[in-house]
């Protein structure tokens, strides 16, 4: 996912919005040897991303007079959980010419409500585990499998099972769509992720969102 995800960043082919890749400095090093020519870059390396690291870049955010496409990349190892709710509002209204790329060891570790505004680069091939093949399915068998998951999770734990698997479908077919440059697909999934963590959001009605809103795609 990583090679694609520098590929399309090279010939200028990345949607607006926030990406967060799984690296290091090194790997902030490549995406900036990969710049697409003629985009402004602003590229930073914070150790520690504080509160006033993250006013810098809200206020990077809020400049939108740029005619020229820009990419906002930052690298850092840690980031404060204020740092983190500090840079919310801002990554929810991204500017149409803009795409941020931040670079963090483990984006997993930063919390749900930024990963759900985000594409998540992976930098190691597959996602983990073994998931059900959603895109491969039609609607119809889509909904089937989720009427039977949902009859087989009654309890509070099984429901937080089943929100687990989701989130491992979700990356599944995130992986998937982004090598397919499929934009209106991944959008929907971005919606699912942010959903996701709201308990108030009934896993059913997530569950059939994410059966009835995504491609067919067929496998050789």
């Amino acid at each position: 996912m990583f090679d694609q995800f520098i590929k399309q960043f090279s010939q200028g082919q990345l949607g607006s919005g926030l990406y967060l890749v799984a690296g290091e400095e090194r790997t902030k090093r490549e995406i900036l040897e990969n710049a697409p020519k003629g985009w402004e870059i602003d590229q930073s390396t914070i150790p520690q991303l504080s509160i006033a690291d993250a006013r810098y870049i809200r206020s990077k955010l809020s400049s939108k007079s740029h005619k020229k496409r820009r990419a906002i990349i930052i690298a850092s190892l840690l980031a404060t959980a204020e740092s983190q709710q500090a840079l919310l509002k801002s990554f929810e209204e991204i500017p149409e010419n803009t795409t941020v790329v931040w670079v963090f060891p483990t984006p997993e570790r930063l919390l749900e409500t930024i990963r759900s505004r985000a594409v998540i680069i992976s930098t190691s091939g597959e996602p983990d585990g073994e998931y059900t093949d959603f895109l491969s399915m039609g609607v119809v068998e889509r909904l089937d499998y989720v009427d039977s998951r949902i009859k087989d999770s009654k309890t509070d734990d099984a429901k937080h099972l089943l929100r687990q698997e989701l989130v491992g479908i979700t990356k599944m077919c995130e992986h998937d769509l982004y090598s397919r440059k499929d934009w209106a697909a991944l959008a929907h999934l971005k919606r699912v992720r942010s959903w996701l963590p709201k308990r108030e959001i009934p896993v059913r009605l997530i569950a059939e969102y994410l059966a009835t809103s995504l491609p067919s795609v067929a496998r050789k």
